[in-house]
């Protein structure tokens, strides 16, 4: 049986992965006027994906499709080039000194500022510059001898030169992070060109420069000012030491009064909760912790993830959609901030992987990926793509059965340690957060351009948005794992793009479910698991 690729599905959530990797590139990463268009763009291009998952595809399309995934690749490649690496503004706030209290930033942040490779002679100057600041950081003994005014101008002068001094070294490490990047582009190159002479040799020079590269953000940025950071951080330490991580609080480090958390879970500088995820996710950093930074566990997560969309099938498309997850906008500040999804995301492209080349074992990968997030089971009904090659309810429960056993068998051991304090820390938790002035979904424009008080009360939104696309995914998308990645970037796409709080973690995760859907449309339904005989578009 000849396979069909969906090639116009395939062009369509390239381009849809595109746009949304965009309308992450605001300076803060979260609402914009502008972004909002450019998420409407990639809302209409990947509900265009679903309902053309059944267009009959010929080998012209199909070599149209490499190509648009082709330009989708080179295109978030130079934006990856000519953005900052990591966050713009992760960094705490406060008085600039103690007689000039005016409250600012206390340093830079230190991937935020995006490098000058191409500027020829910045970075002399930019060096030069520093080496001027340097005898204007080291303290004085006279400056204690001025009065409270003149104190006050010394504070903020010593403020600006520091800050100063420490922007230009995020400036120097971005330009160092542009030349590795540049490094990487060329061996992805290489790649392409030896895909089908030597596959393993060719994935194996990009996953390995990929590496290299988180591992340079995380040296450069070792201590992210993001709550998320901290959870995962104390979680690890307390685990390791035989302590229940649900139990435990952790520090407000966004000051008392933030709107990141409902009042009433702030009191005395801390949190009123525990770690607030799946126990397998902090089980995946746990191993990551104990070698110096829990983030190494997601960055092997991505890379194992890139590894698993590269084999789901032999064609071309299979490393260009690697490709396009590697080079997605954000995806170094994603690790950088050491956000979760990652962890998620590998394995989604395990159970496309599955799927395609072991179905017996895609209830395990489908099981972890459940015990991943708290809102993967929401893909629980459109798991009933992977029972081929028809569906029958018989096959579809005892996929769940199994792998509810596998969710439940990484997960019930640290819920069942104390169950309430589970409950409160990772369920009941999500439901107290407040609406996000600054999240990006069409729910906050709606906020700020329509009725704030109504889109207050719209909670329910999201959730019909969801279920809609639910119905809709499992009537378009074809069976298998390209057809089930693509219903879970619908089916919680819909559900971020209309809710309360919406930001580039979430977003990233739908970005990765197409790049997973785009390797594992390849699969016929009826040849899941065996060899195919590699078309002509492939060898191309």
């Amino acid at each position: 049986m000849e396979r069909k690729r969906h090639w116009l599905s395939i062009s369509l959530l390239a381009i849809a992965a595109v746009f949304l990797g965009v309308s992450l590139r605001g300076k803060e990463w979260l609402y914009r006027e502008w972004a909002v268009v450019t998420l409407l763009v990639a809302t209409i291009a990947l509900l265009g994906a679903m309902i053309c998952a059944s267009v009959e595809d010929n080998e012209r399309m199909g070599r149209i499709a490499i190509w648009v995934l082709g330009l989708a690749v080179g295109f978030q490649f130079v934006m990856l080039i000519l953005e900052r690496p990591g966050s713009g503004s992760n960094v705490p706030w406060g008085p600039k000194g103690q007689i000039f209290t005016e409250q600012g930033p206390q340093y830079p942040p230190p991937l935020g500022e995006p490098g000058v490779l191409f500027q020829w002679g910045k970075r002399a100057e930019l060096e030069r510059e520093q080496q001027r600041l340097q005898p204007r950081l080291q303290p004085h003994e006279e400056d204690r001898k001025y009065d409270v005014t003149t104190m006050a101008q010394i504070e903020k002068q010593f403020y600006e030169d520091s800050f100063r001094n420490r922007q230009i070294s995020s400036i120097l490490a971005a330009t160092g992070f542009q030349f590795r990047l540049l490094f990487a582009g060329v061996v992805g190159l290489l790649a392409v060109w030896l895909w089908k002479r030597a596959r393993r040799i060719a994935l194996a020079g990009v996953l390995l420069t990929f590496m290299g590269l988180g591992m340079f953000i995380i040296r450069e940025n070792p201590d992210p000012h993001i709550d998320v950071y901290v959870f995962q951080q104390e979680s690890s330490h307390v685990l390791l030491r035989g302590w229940n991580p649900y139990t435990t609080t952790y520090t407000n480090i966004y000051g008392e009064g933030t709107a990141v958390y409902a009042k009433e879970l702030q009191k005395n500088g801390r949190v009123l909760f525990g770690f607030p995820y799946m126990p397998l996710s902090l089980l995946m950093v746990v191993p990551g912790y104990a070698l110096g930074d829990f983030r190494l566990g997601q960055l092997i997560a991505l890379v194992g993830a890139a590894a698993f969309i590269a084999f789901s099938a032999r064609g071309l498309v299979n490393l260009l959609a690697a490709l396009l997850l590697l080079t997605t906008s954000r995806v170094f500040m994603v690790l950088e901030l050491g956000w979760t999804e990652p962890l998620a995301v590998l394995w989604l492209a395990a159970t496309v992987w599955c799927a395609c080349r072991r179905p017996k074992w895609a209830p395990i990968a489908l099981g972890l990926l459940i015990a991943t997030k708290q809102y993967l089971i929401f893909v629980v009904p459109v798991a009933a793509l992977l029972v081929m090659p028809r569906f029958s309810w018989k096959g579809y429960l005892k996929l769940l059965i199994k792998a509810g056993l596998v969710a439940a068998l990484v997960s019930l051991p640290m819920m069942l340690w104390n169950w309430p304090a589970f409950w409160r820390s990772a369920v009941t938790l999500q439901l107290h957060q407040p609406l996000r002035e600054d999240a990006l979904s069409f729910l906050i424009w709606f906020y700020w351009h329509v009725n704030a008080a109504v889109a207050q009360k719209m909670w329910w939104v999201a959730f019909a948005g969801m279920g809609s696309m639910t119905v809709l995914a499992i009537k378009f998308w074809p069976r298998g794992g390209g057809g089930f990645a693509g219903a879970v970037a619908v089916v919680l796409f819909a559900f971020f793009a209309l809710n309360k709080q919406a930001f580039a973690n979430y977003y990233f995760f739908v970005i990765a479910a197409m790049c997973c859907a785009i390797a594992g449309l390849g699969c016929a339904t009826r040849e899941v698991g065996r060899a195919h005989p590699t078309t002509a578009t492939e060898r191309n």
